[in-house]
Formats: structure tokens, sequence, C-alpha cells
């Protein structure tokens, strides 16, 4: 197989986020932020517009919990007694989802299912 002068794969299967593709994601701040309207992603740079929504009062309680959101388990396990799970396979690190476990956890008002650790922390492992 003949070396590509770019960082292309030459093997495997190419995957490609569809067009009309919608993802969800949080950011918790103390301070409100000014996210762009555009950004890129992944390896072929696909353009994305940002849509914020802001989410209503919240409060923290401690206890045992379900976040059913997708996490990497390097930023909770530290923080968190993570109890059980599914996992989301995603080479090269695998995703966790339907995580039950204890700690504390942001509830928001009026939105019951949503359930999101305290205290994650980005855990870079070389």
């Amino acid at each position: 197989m003949e070396k590509t002068q770019k960082n292309i794969p030459s093997f495997g299967r190419a995957k490609e986020i569809a067009a009309e593709s919608l993802f969800e994601f949080f950011v918790i701040s103390q301070k409100e932020l000014k996210l762009p309207k555009w950004i890129r992603l992944g390896k072929w740079m696909s353009k994305a517009e940002v849509t914020v929504e802001q989410l209503p009062k919240h409060k923290i309680t401690e206890g045992i919990f379900t976040c059913t959101h997708p996490l990497n388990p390097l930023d909770v396990m530290f923080t968190n007694q993570v109890i059980s799970y599914d996992v989301v396979n995603m080479p090269p690190v695998s995703l966790i989802q339907n995580i039950q476990m204890r700690g504390q956890y942001y509830q928001f008002d009026g939105i019951q299912n949503l359930k999101i650790p305290v205290r994650i922390e980005y855990r870079f492992r070389s």
C-alpha cells in the first residue's frame, strides 16, 4: 500500500458525519460565555452551526443518580463512584452512557431526567 502525502487513512473505512446531523453538548461555566456561531468538527473539518440554549436554574444534589448522556470514563471515575454503565464502542477511547453513579450532580428546574455530574475533570492519559 502506497504511503499518502496527507494524514488520510489509506486502509479500513472512512467514517463521515452525515449532512443535517445534530449533536448536543453541555458547557458548564461560572460566567456566561460567548460561543462562536460556527465551528469545525473532525478530521475533515466539517462546518457546524452552534445553537445556544440556556438551561433553567439548577441545584446541586448528592446521592445515587443516572446520567444518560455519553461521558469519557476517565472524566468521572476519580470524582464519582461509578456503579453501572453501558459501553459505547468508539475507538480509540470508548465512552460510557446510562451511568448509575454516586456523588454530587446538577439537577435543573423543570427537567426531570437531566442529571450531570458536578465534578467532571478532563484527564489525559499518555
